[in-house]
């Protein structure tokens, strides 16, 4: 056998190796990618955990309520007492009413925003945990589903995804079951 038949062969048998050990890489790469999308506002509405949460979340607001309706209430009952002395009140006393009146606003203004503040931030924090404890049972998802891509169904810019591609409802499962087994 020749030299040149010799590297011809030795070339085509190597050739036809690679050929072997790279199909198995090839067919990976050929494989669609698979996609999976959640409705996070559907696991904060309909999850145990989220409801527990939004119950939280009432229960404060409730109470900043009731907290801001009775400051309201003392400012109604100062403006109607001023109004119904204006015309029999020193003029010093109806100055300090108005005076009163107003730093009431004042006070009941800064409850307001602070109210607003606290709900926001505890609105935040609550969320939060939410999210540390759903991260994880959508990356067991999309690993035992052999998920390529999991998006947030709203917040990633999809426009179109089949419904087939939600995994919203399993997510709720798994964290009410987490939830059930004591995972708070």
């Amino acid at each position: 056998m020749s030299h040149a038949t010799h590297t011809a062969l030795r070339r085509a048998a190597l050739a036809s190796a690679f050929v072997l050990l790279a199909a198995p890489a090839l067919r990976a790469q050929a494989t669609s990618p698979k996609f999976g999308v959640i409705d996070v506002q559907e696991i904060v509405t309909e999850s145990e955990t989220g409801k527990k949460v939004f119950a939280q979340l009432e229960s404060f607001g409730k109470d900043k309520q009731t907290e801001l309706d009775g400051k309201r209430k003392e400012i109604e009952d100062l403006r109607a007492k001023l109004e119904a002395g204006k015309n029999t009140l020193a003029e010093a006393k109806v100055k300090e009413m108005a005076d009163q009146i107003e730093q009431k606003g004042i006070a009941l203004d800064r409850a307001l925003d602070d109210a607003k503040r606290e709900f926001n931030r505890r609105q935040q924090e609550l969320l939060g945990q939410i999210e540390q404890k759903v991260l994880p049972i959508i990356t067991q998802i999309g690993k035992e589903g052999a998920y390529t891509f999991i998006f947030r169904k709203f917040d990633s810019g999809l426009i179109y995804a089949e419904e087939t591609s939600d995994i919203t409802k399993m997510v709720i499962q798994k964290l009410d079951a987490a939830q059930a087994a004591g995972g708070k």
